[in-house]
Formats: C-alpha cells, sequence, structure tokens
C-alpha cells in the first residue's frame, strides 16, 4: 500500500494533478451542476439540482429524512351466510331456536400472532393465529316470517381486520311444508273433508288452525270448493292478521251395502236434480 501512495505522489508530481494538487469538496459539483449564483434561489424553493440530491444521499445537512408509513385501514369481518329450516307452525306462530356453526376465532394462546412466548409455532392454532370454533346460540325467530325470510345477527360473523368490528351472522328461512296447511300472504288454507250428508244436511266440523281447534258450521247444501272462513285465524305480525280458509270436500264413500244403495235411489227419485245442465252437455 505505501508503494502506491508513492507512486500516485510521484505521478502527480511529474504530471501535474493527483489526489495531492486537488481541493475536492461537494460544493464544486453544486457549481459544475448547479452554479453558485442559483444557490440562494434553489434555498428559496426549497432545493434542487444535483447539491439537493447529495444531500439527500449522504445526509450532508444532517437533517433526517423520515417516510411515515400509511396506516391500515380497519375492515370489517366477513358475513356468515347460513341457512336455517323452520317448522310451517313455527313460522306463522313465532319461536326460539338453538343453531351451532362455525366461527373463525382468534387465538387466545397466541393473540391471533401464531407465535408464543418462545416464538415457537402456536401449537392451538398451528400457527394460524385464528381456528374454527363451533358457536352455539339461541335465534329468535319473529311471528309471521315467510320463505326467503333473512334475520341478521349483528357481530356473529368473522373477526374484523385492523380492529375493524365483526361482521354479521344472516340466516335465511327454509319453511318446511305442512301435510294439511299451506300458506298465500298473511292467509292459511287447509281441506275440509264432508261426508255427503254433511254436504246436504249441513253441520258443525272441528278444524285445527295455528292456534288450537276451531269449530266451524257447514252450511247445508255445500259444495265442493267452497270456502269457509274463520276471521283472524291466519298469520300474525305487527300491522294485521289474517284469516283461515276451509276448503270443503265431498268424499264420497267408496263402497255401500244394497240397503243403501236402495236409499240413495229412493232419495234420487225424491229429490230429482241434474249435477250437469244442457248447456254442459252442449258445450
Amino acid at each position: 500500500f505505501n508503494d502506491y501512495v508513492k507512486s500516485s505522489s510521484q505521478f502527480g508530481q511529474q504530471h501535474g494533478s493527483g489526489f495531492n494538487n486537488i481541493n475536492f469538496d461537494f460544493s464544486d459539483l453544486s457549481d459544475l451542476f448547479g452554479g453558485s449564483s442559483r444557490k440562494s434561489a434553489r434555498r428559496n424553493k426549497g432545493g434542487g439540482g444535483f447539491s439537493s440530491m447529495f444531500d439527500d444521499i449522504f445526509n450532508i445537512n444532517g437533517a433526517s429524512r423520515t417516510h411515515s408509513r400509511p396506516k391500515a385501514q380497519s375492515q370489517k369481518g366477513k358475513d356468515y351466510h347460513y341457512t336455517m329450516e323452520v317448522d310451517f307452525k313455527e313460522a306463522v306462530n313465532g319461536t326460539s331456536k338453538k343453531f351451532s356453526y362455525l366461527k373463525e376465532t382468534t387465538c387466545a394462546t397466541c393473540g391471533g400472532q401464531g407465535l408464543n412466548q418462545k416464538s415457537q409455532i402456536c401449537g392451538e392454532c398451528s400457527g394460524k393465529g385464528v381456528f374454527n370454533k363451533t358457536e352455539k346460540l339461541t335465534v329468535k325467530i319473529p311471528a309471521g316470517i315467510d320463505e326467503g325470510t333473512k334475520v341478521r345477527l349483528a357481530g356473529k360473523g368473522g373477526r374484523g381486520l385492523y380492529n375493524g368490528p365483526t361482521g354479521d351472522l344472516i340466516l335465511t328461512m327454509k319453511i318446511t311444508t305442512h301435510p294439511y296447511f299451506s300458506r298465500q300472504g298473511k292467509d292459511i288454507f287447509i281441506d275440509l273433508p264432508i261426508s255427503v250428508s254433511e254436504a246436504i244436511l249441513g253441520g258443525k266440523a272441528v278444524v285445527p288452525t295455528m292456534s288450537g281447534k276451531a269449530t266451524i258450521k257447514i252450511p247445508a247444501g255445500s259444495q265442493s270448493g267452497n270456502k269457509l272462513r274463520l276471521r283472524g285465524k291466519g298469520v300474525k305480525d305487527k300491522s294485521e292478521t289474517g284469516d283461515q280458509y276451509c276448503l270443503i270436500k265431498i268424499i264420497v264413500p267408496p263402497s255401500v251395502d244394497q240397503e243403501s244403495k236402495q236409499l240413495l235411489e229412493q232419495f234420487d227419485s225424491l229429490n230429482p236434480y241434474r249435477p250437469r245442465g244442457e248447456d254442459y252437455e252442449n258445450s
């Protein structure tokens, strides 16, 4: 190294150049690329040019330049969507049902970091910071819900990000069919089977409703398809209550004995009646 310095010095003395004859500082570069006459102008304008670039790179003026990192915005957790099956009567009258589902939960052992206090992978969540936990709750089903009605449970969904709010649990109602009842809006419908004698003579019948049993009067001369109304026995909600309609269906016995046949023939002769008129036959 000493030989290198010595030869460099001799080279400078011989050729009139070298490091010994140069007074080099950054102001020379500033004058060369920016011009000393424009220093004050650059200072007034906040800097610029080659001098400013050197200030940035070498921090000549001792000023520390820090770049603030943008703060992450909080995000709401995802909503969970499930289908809940509800019995026909439960949908009409309202009820409370127990419901279980899988919910993403922050690991309590590692606090969602994925590592334990020894900086090892958390054994509780396998390093994921979260795990799916079975959540059990009781859901209140309001009276009068219909097929496809959505019930929202706030704060029962996925966890939020960056201190964001938890998502919601949204349950879509699927109402099961009933063997006897059907529904149109707020009205309930049910078939009312009656005998031939009930249709002719009239009478009373006990019918089921959404709130228990009720007695309905069958008018004499009832026909199949006639509707009998029970007021206020339909679907109830905050605004109004529907009705229940009983649709008459005359049921003929599959077979009768000989004596009954004779009585029916006698009845027919005493009460001549043509259910199919000429218009029907000639149509």
